[in-house]
């Protein structure tokens, strides 16, 4: 038989969820471009992940319930017989509600392709060759008339455009979601469905293909994990996401992995004792490793500082941790490490996607160009190609750095 009260959820709640989600996004959204620094943006970050992480649970636990019932026969209704009469019972799982969630994390998905795809073409060509000519003129020079250097311009400016759209992620999602709700709401609105969440009958039409896109995800996971093994780019990508998730204590969760900062960042601060209490260091850190840098130097003594100079390059730190993590990670806390260093260089790319310049005025924010020319460097070999994130330490402009910090730490 049904369930006790089972009946107040699909009838009551469910509705609901779509109107409150709807209203919190519109919160949300205002309250953040309200409050750009502070603890708020935090408090808000939680929450939405949160909703983020369940959101993902349901949607594949209702793929997979609607295809394991397929497996299992041909979904019907309860039935008893009482009195010689054939009564038919509510299903205890309901499927309707299932169904509708798969639905909507398909129209999601949809969603984010297409405004993700939207913004992938909208960031155009980047620099156009005379601007980059401007800039190569004596770096190997170009000229925009021949065939050759026009290509290779138009690469080194789409490498630009495309850096640029790490700082639209959050717009991005914030689209997406607004999007996905309003949707939602009208379509609850606009129906006298009863069950379900109350979509609509389109909804009952779309359960099944999208339970079987559902459950085509996990194997593109598993393909995309096999992947990692043989593809450079992928474990790169992977590397980068894996390092910033476990740099923070775990006390999100039980089941989160450990969190190397906790070790890394100790181990750290005594290594750089060691050598600080015997001469001088410059401490050079991409990456994901200018954050452990900045983090050990905030805990480091007044005598440690004084001894050590900071390099960093392909930093995140301005760009992604203090738009993301302002209680922990602010522009304030950068000055005073620069303030009380020997000082703080940092280099940064214009095709980086992931570093950028820190926003501090005590810091030295140097661009480095990439590429470097725009002729090989040698006959026979490659012209060169944007290098993003990777190798700063294989410039001129990172030598340069390394030698004006060691003449710091001795003036």
């Amino acid at each position: 038989g049904p369930l006790p009260g089972g009946q107040v959820i699909p009838a009551t709640l469910l509705p609901v969820f779509p109107a409150v989600a709807l209203l919190t996004g519109v919160a949300v959204m205002i309250l953040w471009r309200q409050h750009r620094e502070g603890t708020l943006r935090v408090a808000l970050v939680a929450p939405s992940l949160l909703l983020a992480a369940s959101g993902v649970v349901n949607a594949f636990g209702a793929g997979l319930i609607i295809r394991l019932a397929d497996l299992l026969g041909t979904p019907a209704m309860a039935a008893e017989r009482e009195g010689g009469i054939l009564t038919t019972q509510p299903l205890i799982v309901y499927s309707d509600a299932i169904g509708d969630t798969a639905v909507v994390t398909l129209v999601a998905l949809v969603v984010l392709t297409m405004v993700a795809g939207f913004t992938w073409v909208r960031a155009g060509a980047g620099p156009d060759c005379d601007t980059l000519a401007d800039r190569y003129a004596e770096r190997g020079g170009l000229d925009c008339t021949d065939d050759e250097d026009r290509a290779w311009a138009a690469r080194v400016g789409r490498a630009e455009s495309v850096a640029s759209l790490t700082d639209q992620a959050a717009a991005v999602v914030g689209a997406v979601v607004m999007v996905v709700l309003v949707a939602t709401a009208l379509a609850v609105l606009s129906t006298a469905d009863p069950v379900g969440m109350r979509l609509g009958p389109f909804a009952e039409r779309l359960a099944r293909p999208a339970s079987v896109v559902l459950g085509l995800i996990p194997l593109l996971a598993v393909y995309l994990i096999s992947r990692m093994y043989r593809s450079q780019p992928a474990r790169r990508v992977v590397g980068i996401v894996w390092d910033v998730a476990t740099f923070w204590p775990r006390w999100f969760h039980p089941w989160c992995p450990p969190a190397y900062g906790e070790r890394a960042v100790p181990q750290l601060g005594d290594r750089l004792s060691v050598l600080t209490g015997e001469g001088r260091v410059v401490v050079s850190g991409h990456s994901q490793g200018s954050v452990l840098a900045v983090a050990t130097l905030l805990l480091a003594s007044d005598d440690t500082r004084e001894r050590t100079a900071l390099l960093t390059h392909g930093s995140p730190l301005s760009r992604l941790y203090s738009r993301y993590f302002p209680e922990c990670f602010a522009d304030s806390l950068y000055g005073l490490v620069a303030a009380s260093t020997r000082g703080w260089v940092n280099l940064w790319r214009p095709t980086d996607f992931i570093g950028g310049s820190v926003d501090a005025a005590e810091v030295i924010n140097i661009e480095v160009v990439d590429p470097p020319s725009s002729r090989p460097a040698a006959a026979g070999e490659a012209r060169p190609i944007p290098a993003r994130h990777s190798h700063y330490d294989r410039t001129g402009e990172y030598s340069s750095a390394v030698v004006e910090m060691v003449g710091r730490l001795f003036d």
